[in-house]
């Protein structure tokens, strides 16, 4: 349903996964729908093989970060 890369927290110093959905599916209501589903599922979920959900959004275009570790 999405890319999911390795990525670094610089701020809090972490590695996280970043999911990406593809562009397609932002115009399609029920795929939206169900990526914010399994955001709400995994983030209830408290699992040593589990990632933690730390935020869920949809970017409506796309933007520089001011990090330059996100650029």
């Amino acid at each position: 349903m999405g890319e999911v890369f390795r990525a670094r927290d610089t701020r809090l110093n972490r590695d996280v996964a970043v999911k990406v959905l593809p562009k397609n599916f932002a115009a399609d209501a029920d795929r939206l729908r169900r990526f914010e589903q399994e955001a709400r599922t995994l983030a209830s979920l408290n699992h040593p093989n589990v990632l933690t959900i730390h935020d869920a959004g949809v970017l409506s275009a796309p933007t520089r970060s001011p990090n330059p570790a996100y650029q």
